[in-house]
């Protein structure tokens, strides 16, 4: 089982060798990313997971359990984007283009135009579904079900 300073790790190199930082843009008096793209989203949603869990077993720790479904919201959204990779939808450029639009000097003026959350879901589910047809995958699910069921399967 991985840990969370670990899996913390793994998410900062991850975006510091695949996204690197965003760069300060004078004209907006903000840190913007200058390539917009999916790789981009899907790193800082994972960044953005990593920082729920840990948030979530400190809130969970306090009886706070409400904000758990703001990390699964993230976890799916994740999925989604990263069922775009190989099959670019757009529903996923939708998602992008959404994603950074809601920057912090303009939220209050910007028209958003959000991808529904059964589009979400569906395309979550499709990823996780394909996933699951990896024969490694599926021996790992395999192997955890075995190892933790009091079951012979």
């Amino acid at each position: 089982m991985m840990s969370l300073s670990l899996l913390q790790s793994f998410v900062s190199v991850l975006q510091e060798r695949v996204i690197s930082s965003p760069k300060w843009n004078k004209s907006k008096q903000v840190f913007d990313y200058e390539n917009q793209s999916l790789e981009v989203v899907v790193v800082l949603k994972l960044v953005r997971v990593v920082q729920g869990i840990n948030a979530s077993k400190i809130l969970c720790e306090h009886g706070l359990f409400i904000d758990f479904g703001a990390t699964q919201r993230n976890i799916y959204e994740a999925y989604f984007l990263l069922g775009g990779i190989d099959n670019p939808s757009g529903n996923v450029d939708k998602f992008i283009s959404e994603f950074f639009s809601r920057t912090i000097d303009d939220h209050l003026t910007s028209e958003y135009h959000t991808v529904a959350s059964k589009k979400i879901l569906s395309g979550a589910s499709r990823y996780m579904v394909e996933m699951e047809q990896q024969p490694h995958v599926r021996q790992l699910h395999l192997n955890i079900y075995k190892t933790f069921s009091v079951v012979s399967p």
